[in-house]
């Protein structure tokens, strides 16, 4: 009985060992709800950030690594007029950068000086699909 315990417990570990690892060939990238997170030197119109928010208090936040780019827009498109999304942006060193910025007066972000970058965009009114692209 002790042996085919230890058979069993044995067999156990091994595929809890194995079987997660099966069929990877390389390292795995986090994969956020649009795809694996950018690398490499900004391009600019090369970065696409997108969702659903489904209502008043949705949000979604994304980071922007302008890295030495001193300078990027970040413009939006969300169902004007049927929904109130708004953004707030936070630097790299946890300082609010742009605070509850309104999408209807003005489509367009900045995002200046170079780093990282925390967006936050959200929900106070209706529900919709968005994007950016920067």
């Amino acid at each position: 009985m002790k042996k085919l315990f230890t058979a069993i417990l044995l067999s156990a570990v091994v595929f809890a060992l194995i079987l997660p690892g099966c069929g990877k060939d390389e390292a795995q990238v986090p994969m956020g709800p649009q795809g694996p997170a950018p690398t490499g030197p900004m391009v600019p119109g090369s970065h696409y950030e997108g969702g659903y928010l489904a209502g008043p208090g949705a949000s979604y936040t994304f980071t922007v690594n302008a890295g030495d780019v001193t300078y990027i827009e970040v413009p939006f498109t969300y169902p004007v007029g049927t929904v109130d999304f708004w953004v707030k942006v936070v630097g790299q060193d946890g300082y609010t950068v742009l605070g509850d910025f309104d999408l209807d007066n003005g489509e367009i972000i900045q995002l200046s000086g170079g780093g990282t970058f925390y967006v936050t965009v959200y929900s106070k009114m209706g529900a919709g699909n968005w994007s950016a692209t920067y």
